[in-house]
């Protein structure tokens, strides 16, 4: 299964749904009410047919990925939120945007089309040629070969959008325009930013960096040393060095170094030191420091 078998499941769609569900606390909820105050009569276009379907792939891309459940199993007639979606507070962007990173990268539960792409996407260079709007991208031959193209789920010009807009909402992606169109660049800053404080147990303490990378991996399996990157780099050919990180990796942590979130430091008796990917430089650093936001 691709979230990307349903392109109109877009992240706002999805979260809509969500926090009314949460209204209700857990409750079953009928498909038809939530539709109907979701998307009452008085703002849909006079059109034939099913005018609410964008709502319908929504429900069904949440129960998919497991943020919704349904008493009917398949039957979507009535919908409830999963147990994990019901203990958090949905009213929080950040919140809706960590939980569904979860759902969505779990290596075994989560969509395994949605990984393997963003896997890929994190793999090229954020200064090379971006993923534009309209436009699926150019999966490498032995991507194809693999039969990781049909996995992965984008196929058209609809789930190439998909993508971009999903990963651009969790955080993995730069989103900007070339020659008018929308394009995304790999970029998992605001990813990292959120997920650092996550990892690292306390504010201004140095912290090992092979570590803090070691934890992030099994947090978020398509940044390097994850599950799912691990399996694109082998099948590429990717020949990293060991502890070195990639383009994208690397500039994530450098505009937080730049941003004060965070500070890196190279002891001189340091074992084990990550080194990054600057141009043509190649700065080494053996510690992390995560900065109190009050500061």
């Amino acid at each position: 299964m691709s979230l990307f078998s349903n392109p109109e499941a877009v992240p706002s769609r999805i979260i809509g749904a969500w926090r009314y569900l949460a209204r209700d606390s857990g409750d079953d909820v009928l498909d038809a009410v939530l539709k109907q105050d979701l998307m009452p009569d008085s703002v849909l276009p006079d059109r034939k047919g099913d005018r609410r379907g964008v709502l319908s792939q929504s429900l069904k891309a949440g129960v998919e990925i497991g943020l919704f459940g349904s008493s009917g199993g398949n039957d979507l007639s009535r919908v409830r939120l999963a147990p994990d979606a019901s203990a958090v507070d949905p009213a929080k962007d950040e919140v809706c945007r960590d939980v569904l990173a979860d759902l969505l990268l779990d290596p075994d539960d989560g969509d395994d089309g949605f990984a393997t792409a963003l896997a890929w996407f994190l793999c090229q260079s954020p200064f090379g040629r971006p993923l534009r709007d309209k436009e699926p991208p150019s999966l490498p031959r032995k991507i194809q070969e693999a039969a990781l193209q049909d996995r992965t789920g984008i196929t058209s010009d609809a789930s190439s959008g998909a993508f971009r807009h999903w990963s651009t909402y969790l955080g993995f992606a730069n989103s900007h325009k070339l020659d008018g169109k929308a394009a995304v660049s790999p970029d998992p800053t605001r990813y990292l930013s959120r997920r650092l404080p996550q990892v690292v147990e306390a504010t201004g303490e140095r912290v090992s960096l092979l570590e803090v990378i070691r934890r992030l991996s099994q947090r978020c399996p398509v940044l390097e040393g994850g599950e799912y990157r691990d399996e694109i780099e082998t099948l590429l050919d990717i020949s990293r060095p060991e502890r070195h990180l990639s383009e994208a990796t690397s500039l994530a942590l450098l505009r937080l170094a730049d941003h004060g979130e965070i500070d890196l430091y190279e002891e001189s008796d340091a074992a084990n030191v990550i080194v990054l990917q600057k141009g043509n430089q190649s700065p080494r650093y053996s510690h992390l420091i995560l900065n109190d936001p009050s500061d």
